[in-house]
This record gives C-alpha cells, structure tokens and sequence, in this order.
C-alpha cells in the first residue's frame, strides 16, 4: 500500500499520538516521490534498524513502506520508553526537543529548534492539545500517562 493510500485509510484521527509525531517527522524529513526517502521506504530516513534489509548511501532501505513506517514507530517507542529499549539517553521525561535533537543533531547539520517547532505546531493541530519544545514524551503519549509516572515507577518500584 502506498503511503498516500495509507494514510488515507488510517486517517490522522485514527492515528495515536506516537504515530502522529511519525507521521510528522515523515513530513518534515520531506517524504515523496523521487526523495532517497522514498525510493528506501525509509519515511523516518532512519540509519540503521533492525528491519531493514541493507543500508544505502548511509541509511537504511526496507522492502516496503509499511516496513519502513514499522521501523520509524519502533524506534521512536524505544526512545519514549529509554533504557533498556535504547541507548540514545531518552526517556519519558525527555523533551520532544531533546528527542528531536536525537533524531536530527546539529552536527549533522540540522537545525533542531526548526524541526522542532515544526512537529510541535503540526502535533498540536493534530491532536487539539498543545504541544510544545518542552512538552514531555509521556506527556506527548498522554498527559495522564505523565502525571502518573513516577521515579519509582520508572526504577521498577
């Protein structure tokens, strides 16, 4: 399935916060007809994962978009979740703009602050709350989520 016929069949209604910020990194990151992230199915334009089926010209290439959205969800859900899931330093109580930074570093020639803005502007569209720089990845999954998590939880307490 395309990711046009995709989208159109989920819906953004339809779509949980987590996929909803994929969903708008995939529009930041420019994901098109005749983009390297497009033609590696690659809506993420992920370097590594463990779904894909080789690495191009420094990022990874899945067999088929639905492969490669699976991907960009699993790695932004080990993120939200931290360690043990991931080794980027994130957690819940990570920033969307720290995430972002992660995602997209400024050594690599990214302007985080933009990107971050953007995801933030089109989340809060998106989901009818607002969501900022320094809105919290539980918070971005469920404001109640966040309220509840604890250190202790977080420890296994």
């Amino acid at each position: 399935m395309s990711p046009v016929r995709w989208a159109r069949h989920k819906g953004t209604g339809g779509m949980t916060p987590l996929e909803t910020l994929a969903w708008a990194i995939l529009t930041f990151e420019g994901f098109k007809p005749g983009t390297k992230a497009w033609r590696h199915h690659n809506p993420g334009n992920l370097r590594t994962s463990k779904l894909a089926i080789r690495v191009e010209e420094g990022y990874a290439v899945f067999n088929s978009f639905e492969d490669g959205w699976m991907a960009l969800v699993n790695d932004l859900r080990a993120k939200f979740r931290g360690a043990p899931y991931t080794s980027s330093g994130l957690g819940p109580h990570s920033t969307l703009l720290q995430l972002i930074s992660v995602w997209a570093p400024a050594a690599d020639s990214n302007k985080p602050g933009e990107y971050c803005k953007f995801v933030a502007d089109f989340m809060t569209k998106a989901l009818g709350r607002r969501i900022t720089s320094e809105t919290t990845l539980a918070a971005i999954v469920s404001p109640e989520v966040e309220a509840a998590i604890t250190p202790e939880i977080l420890e296994g307490g």
